[in-house]
């Protein structure tokens, strides 16, 4: 064999070894459901049952006074037809291009998903009325059932809700239009009974949690009373096993917690719109009841990870503006539960189940992740981030996670996921999964071990984790993370290893921070806020890099990297304080005394 067929042969068995490590932590419905999806998919095209739901005619729908749905922060001109989606504006003055071959995928669901009707129900008239149904009209016209962008589930999802609320708002201008209120309600019950067919069950997670959403709201909306028992019980099955103890989402992303959390409001809204009609309906007061008690707990969750300026880490796939902000979800949750709603307060607290250690002292906010890389069946929208942490002080954030990159198969998304693109260490360039594709991920670093312990004026974290993917250059990595007298965080690592190793420390800062470098430290400056960085000169060097910050869709950022690294060969052991101005003399009698004494 030559030496160029022996390298074909091992990229082959590569790609194939890497294919078997994703598809070995798949369930099995997974699996079977990508060859029914795909079955299907080509009976409807053959009109085995298409025919069927492009001539069924709506029921009557419930009218109930429901309360303002929050939407993303939307940048759209309806008259002019101008959208602005992942930051990339587009204008269609001619004609209205639903599957535009020159836009992304993502971009066109947003297209599709008609967020941006939700704005115009703050303000129900007839011109917003008018602009509602000149570009629904256009939809249905464009978008025959079963072709297009628009007829995959998730949009589908996304979309029944969002002309709910728009029917709801507008009832009466469309009590005066008889023409168009059929052809919207026939429509919209066609997108219903199209989604029953294609369930996505081969993705599960936050898409199967859309979909069964979804037909519980149009269940409510159209009143289909078995249908609505249906697919209860089977959202039920997913709240159980997507919303974790600690009210976290299981995906563990901030943004895609925020998007599920203002599912399970939706539905409470409606139920709660019209309580003597759905109680007649088996298991309503049972969903009403969980989906409380559940929306109290997300809410305490997302509550809990905010920054000192109010929004959410980065972590995993998360980026601001994909979902209303943690305020505008507040103030839903108020509205439909008619109570107060209070943050939590803490200096410290450990979400165990999603894996979120969260430190807050004296205007600082610290928030490491501890847990697992995303779910092990459905890891596309997980990073590389175990151990990873971002930083904020009075309202600003100092060091950063590099964010969602984008949806893109390619160097970005790579680079976003990969373990470079967070604030922990590195060991031999070994990253903590094996990535390919957008959204795959084969083998990764399991069971992190976690400690806390909590001290007169010391709370102390620790976690630790194995990452065996090389064996050759396997290891063990300890972090541990130290609030002292409520006024500066110490960061510790330590990595186990058989064998020498290259090892560096990442910080990721937030690009308005200004560096000014010193011998064993270093002054993180944004506007009049001021952090130092302070560690051992004679143990670790450190260098400045260059880097990306995506903190939203399509808006990409250069900010800086600190790489640390040790100066003392084989060195296994590295630490630095983060400290505001004002505690700077404390942190650094303590790197000199306590943190002397420990290494001795």
């Amino acid at each position: 064999m030559n030496v160029l067929n022996f390298r074909r042969m091992n990229t082959y068995f590569t790609r194939l070894k890497i294919f078997v490590h994703t598809v070995r932590y798949l369930k099995f419905i997974q699996i079977r459901y990508q060859l029914i999806f795909r079955i299907k998919r080509r009976l409807f095209a053959m009109g085995w049952f298409g025919k069927r739901i492009r001539h069924v005619d709506s029921p009557e729908p419930i009218v109930a006074p429901l309360h303002i749905r929050p939407s993303p922060p939307i940048s759209v001109d309806l008259e002019q037809k101008r959208f602005n989606f992942l930051n990339h504006p587009v204008a269609y003055s001619q004609k209205m291009e639903w599957n535009d071959p020159r836009q992304e995928k993502l971009w066109l669901y947003h297209l599709h998903y008609f967020d941006y009707l939700l704005p115009l129900t703050e303000y129900p008239n007839e011109k917003n009325f008018l602009l509602g149904k000149d570009i629904i009209q256009d939809w249905i016209r464009q978008n025959p059932v079963g072709h297009g962008n628009g007829w995959e589930p998730y949009p589908i999802s996304l979309r029944l809700v969002n002309w709910g609320f728009f029917y709801t708002f507008f009832h009466q201008w469309f009590e005066t239009d008889a023409a168009f209120r059929r052809e919207f309600l026939n429509s919209l019950f066609r997108q219903f009974c199209y989604l029953e067919y294609f369930i996505e069950y081969h993705l599960m997670a936050n898409h199967l949690f859309a979909n069964l959403k979804a037909l519980v709201w149009a269940s409510l909306f159209f009143q289909q009373r078995k249908k609505f028992k249906k697919y209860t019980t089977l959202l039920l099955k997913q709240i159980e096993e997507q919303v974790l103890e600690d009210g976290g989402h299981f995906e563990r992303s901030p943004t895609y917690h925020a998007v599920i959390l203002l599912d399970v409001l939706d539905l409470l809204n409606l139920l709660r719109a019209a309580p003597e009609v759905f109680s007649r309906f088996p298991g309503a007061r049972e969903l009403e009841s969980r989906l409380t008690l559940v929306s109290r707990k997300m809410l305490d969750w997302l509550f809990s990870l905010l920054h000192t300026d109010g929004e959410i880490p980065l972590f995993g796939d998360s980026a601001f503006a994909a979902a209303p902000n943690p305020v505008q979800i507040k103030t839903y949750y108020e509205n439909i539960l008619e109570q107060t709603y209070q943050p939590p307060q803490f200096q410290f607290t450990f979400l165990p189940i999603s894996g979120y250690a969260v430190f807050a002292g004296q205007e600082q906010k610290l928030i490491l992740d501890a847990g697992e890389l995303g779910v092990s069946y459905q890891p596309g929208h997980a990073h590389c981030d175990l151990t990873s942490f971002e930083y904020s002080y009075a309202g600003k954030r100092f060091i950063v996670d590099s964010g969602v990159g984008n949806y893109l198969p390619g160097e970005l998304r790579q680079k976003a996921r990969s373990i470079w693109s967070h604030n922990t260490v590195v060991v031999d360039e070994l990253d903590q999964a094996e990535l390919w594709q957008a959204f795959r991920m084969a083998r990764r670093v399991h069971a992190p071990v976690t400690e806390m312990k909590e001290q007169s004026e010391e709370v102390t974290f620790t976690v630790a984790y194995q990452n065996n993917l090389d064996r050759t250059k396997a290891y063990t990595h300890q972090r541990m993370i130290r609030l002292v007298q409520n006024s500066f965080f110490v960061v510790e690592d330590r990595v186990q290893t058989k064998r020498p190793l290259e090892i560096v420390s990442l910080l990721h800062l937030h690009p308005d921070v200004k560096v000014e470098m010193g011998r064993g430290e270093c002054i993180l400056h944004q506007g009049r806020q001021r952090v130092m960085l302070l560690w051992n000169s004679g143990e670790m060097n450190a260098e400045i890099r260059t880097w990306f910050y995506v903190p939203e869709f399509g808006k990409i950022l250069e900010n800086k990297l600190l790489v640390f690294h040790p100066s003392i060969e084989k060195q296994c052991v590295m630490y630095y304080v983060i400290a505001p101005e004002q505690h700077v003399q404390q942190a650094k009698w303590f790197l000199e005394h306590r943190m002397g004494q420990d290494e001795r």
